[in-house]
Parts: C-alpha cells; sequence; structure tokens
C-alpha cells in the first residue's frame, strides 16, 4: 500500500487480455502508474452480442464455467479440523503483511507438525500475472489473496469457493465482525472472500505543524472540516517548500460515492459521473489553483510518504497501512483525522484484506482448516501488530496489540469510526472493466490537462457499451 510510484487504486491487467486470459487481480491499495497521457485503446469495449465471447475466454475454456450464466460455485466439504494439509497459500508482497502472514503461517505449522504448506509470494508488480497464470493453467493455489472488489469478478465465474460453511463450522461470530465486511464478500447469498484484516483511509497530519500554525484537529468524523475549512487551514500550512494537503488521487473510484453521489442508476444503465464533475475539479484544483498540493508528477517522481516523512506535507489523506513508516521516521509527530466533507458529510473507504479458496483447491478439508486459522484470536493479534493493519474481529481491535498507547497515531478511534462512514464503488459483475474505462480520464483531471467535465464525458461512449453488459448485482 504504499506509493512510491503512482497508480490506479486497483489496476486492471489489460496485458492478460493478449494471450485470451481476461481475468483481472487487481492490487489492494498500492501499485505504480505512468504519467497519464491521452486514453489508448488497450481495453476495447465488449460489444453486447460478443460479451460472452470475450470475457476471459482461456479460463472459460479451462477452469471456469460458461460466463454468461453467472454462478456462485459450491462449497468445499469442510471438517473443522484436519490431521493432513498440503496446501499452496499466495500472497503479494508488500507493507506491512508479508512478515506477519509467514509468522502466521508458520504458528500455524506448530500447530499442525504434519502440515505442508507452500507459501508462494510475489511483488505487487507481478501479483496479477502470476494468479492469472495459475488460473489460466488450472492450478490456482489453494487460499489465495485476491482485492476486495475483485470478488464478484471470481465468484461469479465460479473460480472460488464460498466459506459459509467454514465459517460455520467454526463457530465465528458475524456479530463480532463489522457489517461491511459481509456486505461487502457476500455474492449472490454467498460469502466467497475472508477478510483477515482492514484497511482504513483517514487524513494523517503533522502534529507540530497544527501547533505551529494554531490549528485543532477534529477527532470525530461528526465534527469533520468542510471543504471551505480544510481549503482555509491548507493555506496556512502552505509555507515554502512545504505544502498544506494531499489528496489519496488513486481512490478516484469512489469520489462520487464518498459525496453523496452514485457513479451509475440504480439500473445500472446510465453512467452519472459526469454530473459530478464539480467534485473532482475541486480536488485537481488544490494543486493547480489554490497551489496548496503537491502537483501530479511530484507525487509521483518523489511520493506522498517521503513528502510526509521529510515533513514536506501536513496533510496526506493516505491509511493506516503506513503508520509503521511513519513511527519509524525520526522526530515525526502525527496523528489522524476524519476526512473532510466535499458534500454535506465526511465518507472513506476501507479496504478489505481478502483472501479466497480456490474452488479447483485438492484438500478442501486442509485449506478451510488452514483458511479458518487466520481468524482466530491468535492471529488477528499478529495482523494487529505496529498498528498498520486492523484486525477483523471487533474484540480484538480493543486490544493492546491494536490499541497501544505508547504508539502514534494517539486518535486511533478515527480509524474505528471510519467504518461506519464509506463511500464505496459499487461491486459488479464488470465494474473492474467498467472502472478501466474511466481511469485513464480521471488520471487527465490529476495531471491538469482536461477540465473534470470534458474528461469524465471521454469515457462515456465505451461506458455505455459495457454498461449493456453489466450482469446481475452480485449482492442481490
Amino acid at each position: 500500500m504504499t506509493n512510491s510510484l503512482m497508480v490506479t487504486r486497483r489496476h486492471f491487467l489489460t496485458s492478460a487480455m493478449s494471450s485470451g486470459a481476461a481475468l483481472a487481480l487487481l492490487a489492494a491499495c498500492g501499485g505504480a502508474a505512468t504519467t497519464p497521457t491521452a486514453p489508448t485503446e488497450a481495453v476495447k469495449p465488449v460489444a453486447p452480442a460478443a460479451a460472452a465471447a470475450t470475457k476471459a475466454p482461456a479460463l472459460a475454456a479451462t477452469t471456469a464455467p460458461a460466463i454468461s450464466a453467472p454462478t456462485t460455485a459450491a462449497a468445499p466439504s469442510v471438517a473443522k479440523k484436519s490431521s493432513k494439509v498440503n496446501l499452496q497459500f499466495l500472497f503479494a508482497d508488500g507493507p506491512p503483511q508479508k512478515d506477519k502472514l509467514e509468522t502466521i503461517v508458520e504458528n500455524f505449522k506448530k500447530k499442525n507438525p504434519d502440515a505442508k504448506v507452500e507459501v508462494i509470494w510475489t511483488p505487487w508488480g507481478q501479483f496479477e500475472t502470476k494468479i492469472i497464470a495459475m488460473h489460466t493453467g488450472g492450478t490456482p493455489p489453494d487460499f489465495h489473496q485476491i482485492d476486495d472488489d475483485a470478488v464478484p469478478y471470481f465468484g461469479m465465474r465460479g473460480l472460488t469457493a464460498p466459506v459459509d460453511d467454514i465459517l460455520k463450522q467454526n463457530n465465528i461470530d458475524k456479530n463480532d465482525y463489522h457489517k461491511m465486511i459481509w456486505n461487502l464478500t457476500t455474492v449472490q447469498g454467498k460469502i466467497m472472500a475472508m477478510t483477515l484484516a482492514l484497511k482504513p483511509r483517514a487524513y494523517i497530519y503533522n502534529v507540530e505543524m497544527f501547533d505551529k500554525a494554531g490549528i485543532k484537529a477534529p477527532t470525530t468524523w461528526a465534527d469533520a472540516w468542510t471543504s471551505d475549512q480544510l481549503l482555509e487551514n491548507a493555506k496556512k500550512l502552505t509555507q515554502g517548500d512545504v505544502f498544506g494537503y494531499s489528496w489519496d488521487y488513486w481512490i478516484w473510484d469512489s469520489i462520487p460515492a464518498m459525496n453523496n453521489a452514485e457513479h451509475f442508476s440504480p439500473d445500472y444503465t446510465q453512467y452519472l459521473d459526469p454530473n459530478y464533475a464539480d467534485q473532482f475539479q475541486w480536488i485537481a484544483d488544490l494543486a493547480y489553483k489554490q497551489k496548496v498540493a503537491p502537483p501530479y508528477d511530484m507525487r509521483q517522481q518523489v511520493g506522498e510518504l517521503k513528502l510526509f516523512t521529510s515533513q514536506k506535507l501536513a496533510i496526506w489523506n493516505s491509511g493506516i497501512w503506513n503508520t509503521k513508516d511513519l513511527n519509524g521516521a525520526k522526530e515525526l509527530k502525527w496523528d489522524v483525522m476524519p476526512a473532510v466533507k466535499i458534500t454535506k458529510e465526511a465518507k472513506a473507504e476501507a479496504s478489505l484484506f481478502t483472501f479466497a479458496i480456490a474452488k479447483a483447491t485438492k484438500d478442501t478439508e486442509g485449506t478451510a482448516a488452514f483458511a479458518s486459522y487466520f481468524l482466530s484470536d491468535e492471529s488477528q493479534q499478529v495482523l494487529a501488530m505496529n498498528g498498520d493493519l486492523m484486525p477483523t474481529k471487533t474484540s480484538v481491535q480493543k486490544s493492546s496489540a491494536f490499541l497501544d498507547p505508547n504508539r502514534q497515531p494517539k486518535n486511533v478511534n478515527v480509524w474505528l469510526e471510519s467504518l461506519d462512514n464509506q463511500g464505496r464503488w459499487p461491486f459488479l459483475w464488470n465494474g473492474i472493466e467498467l472502472r478501466d474505462q474511466i481511469k485513464p480520464m480521471v488520471d487527465l483531471i490529476w495531471a491538469g490537462q482536461k477540465p473534470a467535465k470534458d474528461a469524465l464525458e471521454m469515457a462515456r461512449p465505451k461506458l455505455m457499451d459495457l454498461l449493456k453488459d453489466t450482469r446481475e448485482h452480485p449482492t442481490k
């Protein structure tokens, strides 16, 4: 989840299209991008008549059922305990998860001496290619990482299996988890992924800069600043080579939803983003008109994390995953505050750290036992260490592993409250392709190359074609 090189928050891997594998995996909350240019034809719209033939042809022939009719895979037969475990576990390397996941695997092996768990990890830039190749070849890992809004894509194509029985047989109390976890991972009535941790976003700020400017940060979402208050304070904080504010540009896909608006009409036949162009434009103007935010090229070349840790940035719209790096920065005093109200309410986005069981797993019982171990209190405590991942279980969120009074930030409650103040991109059958058509246009806005209204309208022709192929909403 670092931003040394920026890209779309969740990158649709278009290179797979050329090899016939259109399965899209998205690197959760991180990645890299190039300087925005005029939109290309990398992802071609799918004509309605050809939709079924052009979506994931290789997968349809090898591992997935015909995708013209969405389907949910049958749940694996699950035993509470497995005396023999033999499986592959794949995840993407990236802060802060690698060390924690490996620790949990080792803990599992200690409890199950006969268990054989082959750990496969890859850097973020190679993760999508790896998982696509394994699914396409018919040998997917038994338990693997999956971006939260890719859950419908996998689940409705029958590539992953429901986990309802695993939760039931392991006495998982759904009331000990925030409802958004189940809402976002339910596909056509079945829970299709396990959420191991949460990655909430809010505003990180420099405490000393605030004190020097006489600015008091809000501590609850109900008291969040208005857009006018943010701009006023960002101007006070912008001094010399120090910028007052930087937006987390790669959560562009949720901007309307964060501001009491919708990307699409309720029946998913109309594209509505241009109606809310002023929200995108307001963000872009912070850099190019108000001069309180770093321009797009500086963000790409330097990165907000470096700007913030070197105390060249006062407020940064970012997430919990930076906690360890921020606390490792010498003499940096920082805290967290709610996101701003661009319109009526303050909303942010919390990504889910999700994993799925492949329908093709050859060790259903062992995989179920392994997967369920990640939801145990012991494993949740490991995930909570350093405060850079929020444990999934509400009860563990209250533990000292997560709520450490000796660790920054002090106002940890902002992360917790953010779960009740969510604005999300809709999770759809072809939502990845829809978003992939909008992203290049939004890049033009962030780079100051096009007015927001004009750039968003450029996506309309291809989006309208894709909307004709939108299947049943996965959460219904």
